[in-house]
């Protein structure tokens, strides 16, 4: 890129423009409970949270370690990735111009965002011993809607919009 297309970058991404478009992948990634098959899978998972908590209490005498509540650090790589999708977007196709290519640099950023959850979520049922099957439904919760945002956020960095 040369300097010209950077400064014009620069000048297309600001501020209004990044919040709008997070906002719209964010909602975009959300509304993935409005198809028939997720809402299901995000009812359960839903009901598997509250089940687990009434079974095995985890407020109880100390059963609740301060430290667990960085389970929930998983909102931080679902953030990432949208911030990734919003900065990396391909414009809509100008139907008179070449397909543009997506960005090596996004696609690499969001594979590793996308192994980084993995193991997230791995290390954290494997790190909550007493609450394991809450810890496996507050993660299973969370990954419902990563991946959400791994599919918005690949379809805004390669322009294939479904």
């Amino acid at each position: 890129m040369d300097w010209l297309a950077r400064l014009d970058y620069a000048r297309t991404v600001n501020t209004n423009f990044f919040w709008s478009q997070f906002e719209w992948l964010l909602m975009q990634a959300l509304s993935i409970v409005r198809v028939p098959l997720f809402g299901w899978i995000f009812l359960a998972l839903v009901s598997g949270v509250f089940i687990s908590a009434a079974l095995q209490n985890p407020f109880r005498s100390g059963r609740w370690k301060h430290h667990y509540f960085l389970v929930f650090t998983h909102a931080l790589v679902f953030l990432a990735i949208l911030s990734v999708g919003v900065l990396y977007r391909v414009p809509f196709p100008d139907p008179t111009k070449p397909l543009l290519k997506e960005n090596a640099v996004a696609d690499w950023t969001l594979n590793i965002l996308f192994f980084l959850s993995i193991i997230l979520s791995i290390f954290w049922v494997y790190r909550m011993r007493n609450l394991r099957w809450l810890a496996f439904f507050v993660v299973a919760l969370q990954e419902l809607f990563l991946l959400s945002a791994l599919f918005v956020a690949g379809m805004s960095i390669s322009g294939d919009w479904i």
